[in-house]
C-alpha cells in the first residue's frame, strides 16, 4: 500500500513539471486546535473501592495551500499515545495519505477534537486510520466516499482493504451515514442516524462484534446516553448515563465542559472495574 501511495505521489509530481506547473511557497493556517483533561472517578458497588483516572490531550491540524495542491495534517498528544495523520489534495476529489477510512472520519470525531477525547467506547470499536488512497466527491445534499486503505491485523500481515461511504442529508436536521469495510480478513460496517446533536450508531462486522450507541440531548445542556457492545450474541459491555455541558467566557479563550454521571456494568477498561458508579469532569478548550 506504501508503494502504491509513493508510485501515485510521483506519478502526479511528475506530470506537474512536464506540464509546467509552478510550485509556489505554502501558505499555512491552523484549522482546528484542542487542549483538554478527563477525570473519571469510579465506585465500584461490589468491593466498595474508589477509583480515579485522569488523561490529557492536546492536537492542531493545519492546511497548507501549494501548487500542487492541498496538504493537511494533525498531530495529537495524549497521556499514552502520539498519533500523527497527513493528506494531500492534488486535485479535485482525490486524497492521499494516512488517515481515517469513511467508517472513521464519517461516524466519530475528529481526532483533534473533545468528542474524540470523551469518546464512546463503542464508536471506539470503529476501524482507525492507516494508509490510503480515496475519492470523495460532494453533491448538494450527499457525499460519496472510495478508496483503498492498508489493513494491519493483530499478527503484523499487510493486506489491502476496500471502504466505501454514504453521507446524505435527509431534513433539514437529520442526516443518515452508511459506510463498510473489506478485507480477505474481516468485513464490516457503520450506520449512523443524527438530528442536530442527537445520535443513534450501529456497528458489526464479521468477528460476531456488535456495538451501538444512543446519545438524547434533553435539552440545550443535558444529555442521556446509552454505549454498549455485543460479543457472540451477549451484552459484554455497557455503560448507561447522563452528561451536562458547561461553558465559561474567560476573554479570547472560551473554557468548555461537561461533568458527567453514569453506571458501568461491565468496564471497556481494563484498568477499572465493571459494577461501578462514575464521575466524569471534563474541562477543554478548542477550536
Amino acid at each position: 500500500m506504501k508503494k502504491l501511495i509513493i508510485l501515485v505521489i510521483v506519478l502526479i509530481l511528475t506530470s506537474a513539471i512536464w506540464a509546467g506547473v509552478e510550485i509556489e511557497s505554502p501558505k499555512a493556517e491552523i484549522t482546528k486546535y484542542y487542549v483538554g483533561s478527563l477525570t473519571q472517578s469510579a465506585y465500584n458497588v461490589v468491593d466498595s473501592k474508589n477509583y480515579l483516572n485522569t488523561t490529557w490531550r492536546a492536537g492542531v491540524e493545519m492546511k497548507f495551500q501549494t501548487g500542487i495542491g492541498e496538504f493537511s495534517g494533525f498531530s495529537v498528544f495524549n497521556s499514552s499515545l502520539n498519533i500523527f495523520s497527513w493528506t494531500w489534495n492534488p486535485v479535485k476529489y482525490l486524497y492521499i495519505g494516512h488517515g481515517g477510512r469513511p467508517v472513521t472520519y464519517l461516524h466519530r470525531a475528529h481526532p483533534v477534537s473533545p468528542g474524540s477525547h470523551f469518546e464512546p467506547r463503542s464508536l471506539g470499536i470503529i476501524p482507525g486510520s492507516a494508509p490510503n488512497v480515496r475519492i470523495c466527491v460532494p453533491t448538494k445534499n450527499s457525499s460519496y466516499h472510495f478508496g483503498v486503505w492498508q489493513y494491519k491485523n493483530a499478527t503484523g500481515d499487510r493486506m489491502p482493504e476496500v471502504n466505501l461511504g454514504i453521507s446524505r442529508n435527509v431534513g433539514s436536521d437529520i442526516k443518515s451515514i452508511i459506510s463498510g469495510y473489506y478485507n480477505r480478513k474481516k468485513c464490516g460496517g457503520v450506520i449512523t442516524l443524527t438530528n442536530g446533536r442527537n445520535q443513534i450508531m450501529l456497528h458489526g462486522n464479521s468477528e460476531e462484534i456488535i456495538s451501538s450507541f444512543c446519545n438524547v440531548y434533553l435539552n440545550h445542556v443535558l444529555a442521556t446516553y446509552v454505549d454498549m457492545v455485543f460479543e457472540n450474541h451477549k451484552v459484554t459491555k455497557y455503560e448507561i448515563g447522563t452528561t451536562w455541558d458547561w461553558s465559561v467566557e474567560t476573554g479570547n479563550i472560551p473554557i468548555k465542559g461537561l461533568l458527567g454521571l453514569s453506571y458501568i456494568k461491565q468496564s471497556f477498561d481494563s484498568s477499572f472495574p465493571g459494577n461501578s458508579i462514575n464521575l466524569y469532569l471534563f474541562v477543554y478548550t478548542n477550536k
